[in-house]
């Protein structure tokens, strides 16, 4: 075996990184098709109970949010900005039962 044989030449040492790294970069944008094609993540995460859901959301400027958000039988007006989120106001939820006593009411009179 010849010495000179053995050592690397610079620019095939330089072509065989750029192969595995496009190899490798490929594998990851497939790999990252897959999960999003056969909806993986969902398998792993729980699905939401259907308890809460977004009502309403206002944009009050940049970066600054009024959401209503429904969770149980509640309500929330949220405040949203970059450094917090604030709860300015909590009620009710259950429209039904609001309209039943309003409709209770009504013929009463």
């Amino acid at each position: 075996m010849n010495p000179e044989n053995l050592t690397l030449n610079p620019s095939f040492s330089y072509l065989k990184v750029l192969i595995v790294f496009f190899f490798l970069l490929g594998l990851i944008i497939l790999l990252a098709y897959f999960i999003k094609r056969l909806n993986i993540l969902k398998v792993i995460r729980p699905a939401s109970d259907g308890q809460l859901k977004v009502i309403q959301v206002v944009a009050l400027g940049e970066k600054r949010q009024l959401i209503v958000v429904r969770w149980k039988e509640q309500e929330l007006l949220l405040g949203v900005c970059p450094q917090n989120i604030s709860l300015l106001q909590r009620r009710e939820a259950d429209f039904e039962k609001i309209l039943n006593k309003a409709g209770a009411g009504k013929n009463e009179e």
